[in-house]
């Protein structure tokens, strides 16, 4: 299968119109009624479009595929407002590599509030709104953004 990590765009080209739509909207933080709603399809048919693209991509999961996607768009990389601390970027990655907020909290020792507040903090610095916005705007193959002195 082809690899689309690192800037080989042959297996997105696979994808359908429809489907590269799809994932388009997702790549943007959209969920799943919202694209539908901006489409004008059935909820079910959104995620089925969702399935066969990670499938057709050989990826487990919605944020792995805006991840891939992401790498293969040249979008801009992300400047935030602040710079973001190190727990911000521990906290950011861990988000990305697809764990809970309890997850996170567990592994760092800390209460679920506080790692809320922390990704709430990287959100806002980032001029993002959620962990799929995260995914594609900063691919966990483009590194971390500057931290904080």
């Amino acid at each position: 299968m082809d690899q689309i990590h690192g800037g080989h765009s042959s297996a997105i080209r696979r994808l359908s119109p429809r489907c590269l739509e799809v994932v388009e909207l997702a790549a943007r933080g959209l969920g799943n009624k919202q694209i539908a709603w901006e489409l004008g399809v059935e909820v079910a048919t959104v995620a089925t479009h969702l399935a066969r693209s990670r499938a057709k991509l050989g990826l487990p999961t919605r944020l792995r595929l805006i991840q891939e996607l992401a790498a293969v768009r040249d979008r801009p990389p992300l400047h935030p407002t602040r710079p973001l601390s190190s727990v911000e970027i521990e906290v950011a990655i861990a988000a990305l590599e697809g764990k809970s907020t309890i997850q996170i909290a567990r592994e760092r020792g800390r209460a679920y509030r506080t790692v809320a507040n922390q990704l709430a903090s990287v959100y806002r610095k980032l001029g993002i709104g959620s962990r799929l916005e995260l995914a594609a705007r900063w691919p966990v193959e483009r590194g971390p953004v500057r931290v904080a002195a």
